[in-house]
């Protein structure tokens, strides 16, 4: 019976897929940036970044828009 339930538990408890992809997308995104060797201030950026109640795409143009404006300011003269 208790093998009957758990099969069952799929079909019985309720799931928010869209929640568990996007954070399986998002914790994904950081493995790989931990395994392409970013420094760990690019990183936490990233985290800070995914963690915000927004879509991962939105999440990602939103980083996008930091490292550049960080690039920005690297780059201009002093």
């Amino acid at each position: 019976m208790r093998v009957q339930y758990k099969q069952a538990q799929v079909f019985l408890l309720p799931m928010d897929t869209n929640m568990d992809e996007e954070r399986i997308r998002r914790q994904t995104l950081l493995d790989f940036a931990q395994l392409q060797g970013w420094p760990e201030d690019k990183i936490q950026r990233l985290k800070e970044v995914m963690t915000r109640p927004i879509s991962f795409e939105e999440g990602l143009r939103a980083f996008g828009r930091m490292e550049e404006n960080l690039e920005r300011l690297r780059g201009a003269p002093r």
